[in-house]
């Protein structure tokens, strides 16, 4: 653990202090002590001159922190890139260098108690340049520290690229949806002569009924699947999903509203008749004006 001791003619303060608070007290002097750098005043201990004039001035690291604790002192670093990032800024300042090889970083990961990286090291890298914490020298197996990276690191990961990314997290594409035949030049509206408008209506299960006696009156598609049905309350800005269809649906089968086969589902003249009494209902309530049925 980290002490600061502070002494002048008249106090002496000596406490002991977290990583991450030793090192922005550090980067707090390194701030205060512009003017002398200005004046040519040297501090090789805070600084480090950039051969290359991409490279920026390596972010101060302490000799004295393991790698483990190099990594602790950064809480916001989540990804391998971050690491690698961290652990190539901590290679150059403590041995006094200006670049690193992918097998120092892996010696770093290895002694800071990390899954051994050999396996996605490659893949790491690659990823670590995209995002600009680092760069490759030429055609070498070398790499530096951008400025982008000390940016970074000096905002604890606060203003990282935007986007970003998770290494290792595998991304479920969503498969295309089968339709039923005629379903995707089904133009789709919220209205239906003869029944209440879509999104007056308030139980899903009546949705449902809606969707199903549209699908026939207006494609002549006599029967709908749980991935018809989400895609056509899609169309009208509405979640009827795969996932919650069911439990909607199982009261339309209860009811005898609906039939099943197979994947499908059709409408059944009872479930027509209580959705367009739905509409005489709200007249009674509302004053909505009542249209001839569409399916008879």
């Amino acid at each position: 653990m980290p002490k600061i001791l502070i002494t002048d003619e008249s106090l002496s303060f000596e406490n002991e202090i977290s990583f991450e608070l030793a090192l922005k007290i550090i980067a707090a002097i390194k701030v205060g002590n512009e003017d002398e750098k200005e004046e040519g005043v040297s501090n090789s201990s805070l600084t480090q001159i950039p051969q290359n004039p991409e490279m920026g001035f390596s972010q101060y690291t302490s000799p004295s922190l393991s790698p483990q604790e190099e990594l602790l002192s950064y809480p916001e670093a989540k990804f391998n890139p971050d690491k690698v990032l961290i652990l190539g800024n901590y290679f150059q300042k403590v041995n006094s260098q200006d670049n690193f090889s992918p097998s120092d970083i892996k010696d770093l990961f290895i002694k800071a108690g990390e899954k051994d990286p050999t396996k996605n090291l490659a893949r790491d890298f690659k990823h670590t340049v995209k995002l600009g914490y680092i760069s490759q020298l030429g055609n070498s197996n070398k790499y530096y520290v951008t400025r982008t990276g000390l940016s970074v690191l000096s905002s604890n990961f606060a203003n990282r690229p935007k986007g970003g990314f998770s290494v290792g997290t595998n991304k479920t594409k969503k498969k295309k949806q089968i339709l039923t035949a005629g379903l995707e030049s089904l133009e789709v509206m919220s209205e239906l002569e003869g029944f209440p408008r879509f999104h007056h209506l308030a139980k899903r299960s009546d949705k449902i009924l809606w969707l199903l006696i549209y699908a026939e009156a207006k494609g002549n598609i006599k029967s709908l699947t749980a991935t018809d049905i989400e895609y056509l309350s899609d169309k009208l800005k509405d979640s009827i999903s795969t996932s919650n269809f069911t439990s909607g649906n199982i009261s339309n089968i209860k009811s005898t509203y609906v039939k099943q086969k197979g994947n499908g589902y059709s409408i059944l003249q009872k479930g027509i008749d209580y959705l367009k009494n739905q509409l005489k209902s709200m007249n009674e309530k509302g004053g909505v004006a009542e249209r001839p049925n569409a399916l008879e």
